[in-house]
């Protein structure tokens, strides 16, 4: 009796292909109702992973600039230390005066004199 089935077309599984079609044509459907795309990804979060993009580009170009900047500024700081060394003349270091009135007094504040 099996030979006789063997010859004959029919579908023993065909409710595991009609499960699959019936919830292929329900995420389908329900993908058209939630704005999701073919990918399972809505348009909301595409639009905001754009949006994202683009201002990591423009934060990027921002950090660049500054980077340079601060180079930039680090350069004339440098040259402007090395400058200044050798076009500034040193400040002449002033004798003490009171070194020159203590000649005649002790380190104790006691006058020789008065012994």
């Amino acid at each position: 009796m099996a030979l006789e089935l063997a010859h004959e077309n029919i579908w023993f599984d065909k409710w595991r292909v009609d499960d699959a079609e019936r919830q292929f044509y329900e995420n389908k459907s329900l993908a058209g109702r939630t704005g999701a795309t073919g990918d399972g990804v809505s348009a909301d979060v595409l639009n905001r992973i754009t949006k994202i993009e683009g201002e990591n580009s423009t934060l990027s170009k921002s950090v660049s600039y500054l980077e340079q900047r601060i180079i930039d500024l680090t350069k004339r700081l440098e040259a402007l230390e090395c400058g200044s060394s050798t076009t500034t003349a040193p400040a002449p270091a002033t004798p003490k005066k009171s070194s020159e009135a203590n000649d005649g007094e002790n380190l104790l504040g006691a006058d020789d004199d008065e012994e």
